[in-house]
């Protein structure tokens, strides 16, 4: 892609901001249920500490992709950047404030890390409709890097002993939060000094397409094509975005409850009276890095597979029969450690990155020449609603009710999730027929997507 490329220090700078965004997440999974615990709270206390970086992350993610269409993408950033410098070091200190002052920095975090629907955007904005869902999954690739895979860096800082510095405690706890922060410091000033604004030319073959030039100075933009939608285009709009609030809402329970059950169902003959040693709590995030590892060759298998003509639909639906698969297979009281494996392995292995990387695509096509900052901010705040509803349930459900019930609630919004991906069916039968005319070499434009129609604007 001649954009990328030519913006290569821009687009690793945007990949790095991602994966410390994601790795607010990935990093805690194996110490953030001991974290709770030690300043007093329980698994439903769990719960909410995990969806309140996913409330931080919806409260911002529409607000910041609607300002990244009208400001620069450095300056948004920057300040989102910061933002999670400020929530990584409160985490860290959390200690000193209980449960509350845990919540509040874990939304401080989730707030800055609503970037999301920019960079999303931003590759948008670089991206052919033909090139997109390959891109959009090397950006998946970097986001389970950053929550899937990280939990394995979270396992080895829980090696380091306990000491301090200047006052501040360093533990398997805080360090995870000071590791974040000096990162994101770091990114903050190859931000300021290395990122340059896209500049996009629009291929000739996209007349309609339109013209996003930014510089640093002041951006430019060019005047907007009107765009028509059918009612298709408006279905696939409302089914997209339930979509990514059921598959995210999945995945989160097994992001909340991981640890614990895993803990339950295996646990350490050197677990002493105080608490679990740091082996056993290293095991989790080992474990769940390995799902991680097993979930970037599928990300990578989808952009192949897409580039020789499968369809879309038939990739997610395949993620979201996985989904159904892997949280009936966790359903019930007393399973074993190899049910627990089997079943987290498919939901975050192959159900989430299958499902999840193709309703983003699909979602990026739908909107077409559209506002993409505005609509990716709504779909990612889709997500993070599903993040915040998610855990707070299965926390709930779990500590009140019972592991059945827990995933028994998973695989209804898994259920759902498919009958109601059915309706976009119309939209899906189009396009293959679109690629098959493609192959028999009847041309269309680099734009071209069943689910809305362009009127006026440029070249009309």
């Amino acid at each position: 892609m001649r954009a990328m490329e030519r913006t290569l220090k821009a687009n690793i700078i945007v990949l790095f901001i991602l994966l410390l965004s994601e790795s607010a997440r990935g990093i805690v999974l194996p110490t953030l249920v001991l974290y709770v615990g030690s300043v007093g709270g329980d698994a439903t206390w769990l719960g909410w500490t995990v969806g309140a970086f996913s409330t931080g992350r919806f409260v911002s993610t529409i607000g910041l992709g609607y300002i990244s269409t009208q400001s620069a993408y450095k300056r948004v950033l920057a300040v989102s950047v910061l933002i999670c410098v400020i929530g990584n070091a409160l985490y860290a200190t959390s200690y000193a404030g209980g449960i509350i002052m845990l919540l509040i920095s874990r939304f401080l975090i989730g707030f800055g890390a609503g970037t999301l629907s920019v960079i999303r955007a931003y590759v948008v904005q670089v991206t052919s409709s033909a090139e997109r869902t390959a891109y959009m999954a090397v950006v998946g690739a970097v986001q389970f890097l950053g929550f899937a895979i990280m939990p394995g860096a979270g396992s080895l800082l829980t090696w380091i002993p306990y000491f301090e510095v200047f006052g501040l405690h360093m533990n398997p706890f805080t360090t995870p939060g000071w590791t974040l922060a000096i990162a994101n410091l770091i990114a903050l000033v190859l931000l300021l000094v290395k990122f340059k604004e896209p500049v996009v030319i629009p291929p000739p073959s996209a007349p309609l397409a339109s013209v996003d030039v930014k510089t640093d100075a002041t951006p430019v933009k060019a005047a907007k094509p009107k765009v028509k939608y059918t009612r298709q285009a408006i279905i696939a709009f409302v089914v997209f975005i339930t979509l990514n609030f059921l598959v995210r809402a999945v995945l989160s329970i097994v992001e909340t409850l991981g640890t614990p059950i895993f803990r339950k169902l295996h646990p350490d003959p050197t677990d002493t009276a105080d608490g679990p040693t740091h082996q056993n709590v290293a095991l989790t995030g080992y474990l769940f890095a390995g799902f991680g590892l097993v979930g970037i060759v599928v990300l990578l298998f989808i952009g192949f597979i897409t580039r020789r003509g499968v369809p879309d639909f038939a990739v997610m639906f395949a993620g979201l029969i996985a989904l159904c698969v892997g949280t009936a297979v966790l359903m019930g009281d007393n399973i074993s450690l190899t049910q627990f494996i089997i079943g987290c392995g498919i939901i975050w292995s192959i159900g989430f990155p299958l499902a999840q990387t193709v309703i983003v695509s699909m979602f990026s096509k739908s909107v077409g020449p559209g506002p993409q900052g505005t609509m990716m901010g709504w779909i990612g705040a889709a997500g993070s609603l599903g993040r915040v509803v998610g855990p707070i349930i299965a926390g709930y459900l779990y500590a009140h009710v019972s592991q059945t019930a827990t995933f028994g609630f998973g695989l209804g919004a898994s259920v759902l999730s498919m009958v109601i991906s059915f309706a976009i069916a119309p939209a899906v039968v189009r396009e293959v027929k679109r690629l098959v005319a493609r192959k028999k070499g009847v041309i269309h434009t680099m734009n071209d997507h069943p689910y809305e129609v362009p009127s006026g604007g440029a070249g009309r």
